[in-house]
């Protein structure tokens, strides 16, 4: 009973573990996925967007979430003067997508944008790398960068060779890398804002992040706060099982499988070749016996259960009982001890001659 506690304990352990880490990461899953996306302008978390979204409003700045192109189009139309915001953190909008979009609003501007967001709309700037200033001031003639004075340093930045037509650089990094590019043709301006930070609720009150992120987005009485979503996916029907599954499961599949065919095997294998070994047997001890000719009545005999003179045909007497135990042990006998502390594992070796194959009754 002890031994098998302790067996046990491993595998109790285990689980405990593997339930307070399942607890855990639900936990955790939990309170990230109710948090919303990065930059939501509902969002109260450290990378929400609440804090300006709510400090706009409060001047008189009408601010419209929306989660498809096609709304926020609709919101254009309603006002043509509007500005657009958009961070499309997880890559939804296509190149075609992406044309439209820089094609939709008078001034856009855009948080943290990816490759194909700037091969779209402005191909000549790339990415700088994360800034390693201490301190990033303005150092260009456009208005909301000079109002804001200087940005938190250490973020993002992008890169822009010398010499663009048509672009402006702010708060300039390491060479020929900026935190801020904007660039203004055919009466339409694109902002492009390398950091989340400057416009998150934990960055809002640093520096002169407040007054960059209010001066670019609230230059206009509408705001069109877009977030892309799946909505701006376009549907080619329903998705596959392997489209559904995450990338994960087919390694650990695999995995399993080895694992499987690998513990087959270990287990499975033969531990030396099969041999037939007749098993232990004796009398039946609640069979009656009559006394074996010659013995001693009311003897019992070695390896049967004996009543005294038992009146039974003839015919049902088998013969002297034969015991039969493990070769390495005894031999088949035919004679047997005869004494009453004769037991079924008192049978000894023979010997004598009188030694034979075993009989069944």
């Amino acid at each position: 009973m002890r031994a098998a506690l302790r067996r046990s304990v491993f595998w109790v352990v285990a689980g405990l573990g593997a339930l307070l880490v399942a607890v855990i990461a639900f936990v955790i899953t939990g309170v990230a996925g109710t948090s919303g996306p990065p930059l939501a302008a509902d969002s109260p978390n450290p990378g929400g967007g609440m804090a300006v979204v709510e400090v706009l409003r409060q001047q008189g700045v009408t601010v419209l979430p929306v989660d498809t192109l096609d709304e926020a189009a609709a919101a254009v139309d309603a006002d043509p003067t509007a500005t657009v915001f958009v961070s499309d953190a997880s890559g939804y909008l296509t190149a075609d997508r992406l044309a439209e979009l820089g094609t939709l609003a008078p001034h856009t501007v855009v948080a943290d944008p990816d490759f194909r967001l700037l091969q779209a709309l402005a191909p000549e700037v790339g990415f700088g790398g994360v800034s390693t200033a201490d301190k990033l001031t303005a150092q260009c003639e456009l208005p909301a960068a000079e109002r804001a004075g200087s940005i938190s340093p250490g973020g993002k930045t992008l890169g822009l060779p010398a010499g663009s037509i048509g672009y402006t650089g702010c708060f300039p990094g390491d060479g020929s890398t900026f935190s801020v590019v904007e660039r203004v043709t055919d009466g339409r301006t694109l902002t492009l804002v390398a950091d989340t930070s400057v416009f998150a609720n934990d960055e809002i009150a640093t520096f002169g992040n407040a007054a960059l992120a209010l001066n670019l987005l609230g230059q206009d009485d509408t705001l069109v706060w877009y977030l892309p979503t799946l909505g701006d996916v376009a549907a080619t029907g329903p998705p596959s099982l392997g489209d559904l599954t995450p990338g994960w499961v087919t390694p650990v599949m695999v995995l399993l499988f080895v694992v499987a065919m690998t513990a087959m095997v270990w287990r499975g294998r033969r531990f030396g070749p099969l041999v037939a070994e007749d098993l232990p047997w004796w009398c039946a001890p609640a069979r009656p016996w009559r006394a074996a000719p010659g013995s001693t009545p009311g003897a019992t005999p070695g390896c049967g259960r004996s009543t005294r003179s038992v009146s039974v045909p003839s015919r049902a007497w088998p013969g002297p009982p034969v015991c039969r135990a493990p070769r390495r042990w005894t031999r088949w006998c035919a004679r047997l001890p005869r004494s009453p502390a004769a037991t079924p594992s008192a049978c000894t070796r023979c010997s004598s001659a009188t030694c034979r194959p075993p009989t069944r009754p």
